[in-house]
């Protein structure tokens, strides 16, 4: 084999060529024009990186025909190839979109067609959830589409991999993700298998033990976002922003030359892990910006809270930026209301096992925003609180 000397792009005649072979019953030479297509898809030309054989996405018809004359068996190498392809190309949605399409009901039984089907799957959710795990994309709703079609492929073709699922997504947001994927009617519907049940089960129960601990909360406190002895940084640009716990990201058109200074100024708490710093050009274009983002949060008291919102999210010139827009005062309560009505519907979908009940009503879920501080005295009784759980755990070693 050659490599190719241009790329095989979406104008590739794929389809054109099975069909055409298919139709005068040339299974064999079908074959060999896949196998061709998915080596050709998956090499480098100069510069160039391919995309894999994406192609085969939208050829369901055609190669389903193809492995059904010739038997599954024989097109096994080429289908988990082009899965690998896919996935090595960072294709990894149209995999699981292509697994997707031509796998087989499981109302079906066991098969060829379903035995290959549960190997494609396990590879293509298998690499998502790495991405997704190695990336720490837990948050963005954008997300979901492809967490319904890992859980729903995971359910029901590979449940080998299910506990790895559980282990991601019980680190997911449960506003942007994890709720909407539970109370999705079209996923529930479809979970005949037990793995899918028991799946389902399992991050019910965790969403509605995170949802009651946040019911079981006052809703006079808020999870803010904090910063390390911040009234200690008095920068006349973003020191208000880095007492101001209502907010997480200060984002403002600034000089590209001050940058650096800004980055040495708030160096400890960017090794800290307490923010992060990104100097941008929007749209990678016009004036740059300088853009902060907190990363840690806690309980704390509407009462205690440190806030300087105004009515104004901008400056007169529109170069400063900050979010959320809105101020924990203001939204506290209603969150609060959000998350009842949350936990009464996840509450329906619980297992009637009367345990699991009683599982989904505890509240140990174990995260620092379990801290209220409600002002100084509040702080070092809580740091008080944790070393000396610390000590009798036998975790601290005292130096003379």
């Amino acid at each position: 084999r050659k490599e190719p000397s241009s790329q095989i792009n979406q104008d590739f005649p794929l389809r054109d060529i099975l069909d055409l072979l298919i139709d005068r019953g040339l299974m064999e030479l079908g074959k060999r024009a896949l196998e061709g297509y998915v080596w050709l898809s998956s090499q480098r030309v100069s510069s160039w990186s391919s995309g894999g054989p994406t192609l085969l996405c939208t050829l369901e018809d055609p190669l389903v025909s193809l492995c059904e004359a010739l038997g599954w068996n024989k097109l096994e190498d080429v289908l988990v190839e082009s899965i690998k392809m896919l996935c090595k190309y960072r294709s990894i949605e149209k995999a699981l979109f292509f697994v997707d399409r031509i796998a087989p009901p499981v109302s079906e039984g066991i098969c060829q067609r379903l035995r290959i089907c549960s190997n494609m799957a396990k590879i293509a959710c298998d690499k998502q959830i790495e991405e997704f795990r190695d990336a720490r994309r837990y948050k963005s709703a954008s997300d979901l589409p492809r967490y319904k079609k890992v859980l729903w492929l995971v359910g029901n073709y590979c449940p080998a991999i299910a506990p790895k699922f559980v282990t991601l997504a019980k680190k997911l947001s449960v506003n942007a993700i994890l709720y909407p994927l539970l109370t999705d009617v079209a996923l529930r519907s479809s979970s005949s298998t037990d793995a899918m049940k028991n799946t389902l089960s399992e991050l019910t129960i965790h969403c509605a033990q995170i949802l009651n601990s946040r019911v079981a909360s006052s809703p006079d406190t808020a999870t803010a976002w904090t910063i390390t002895n911040a009234d200690l940084y008095q920068h006349h640009e973003f020191g208000d922003f880095l007492q101001n716990q209502c907010k997480k990201t200060f984002d403002w058109r600034v000089r590209k030359s001050d940058h650096r200074g800004f980055e040495a100024t708030l160096s400890r708490l960017i090794y800290a892990r307490e923010i992060t710093c990104q100097s941008y050009q929007p749209c990678y274009s016009g004036p740059y910006h300088f853009k902060i983002t907190k990363l840690k949060t806690c309980r704390v008291a509407l009462s205690a809270l440190s806030c300087s919102c105004s009515s104004e999210n901008y400056s007169w010139d529109n170069r400063i930026m900050q979010r959320p827009t809105t101020c924990l005062r203001d939204t506290s309560h209603t969150e609060h209301q959000s998350y009842k009505a949350k936990l009464d519907v996840i509450k329906a979908y619980l297992p009637a096992d009367s345990t699991l009940k009683r599982k989904a009503d505890e509240l140990n879920v174990d995260d620092d925003d379990d801290v209220v501080l409600t002002g100084v005295a509040g702080v070092a009784e809580a740091v008080a609180k944790r070393v000396k759980a610390a000590e009798d755990a036998g975790e601290v070693i005292e130096i003379l």
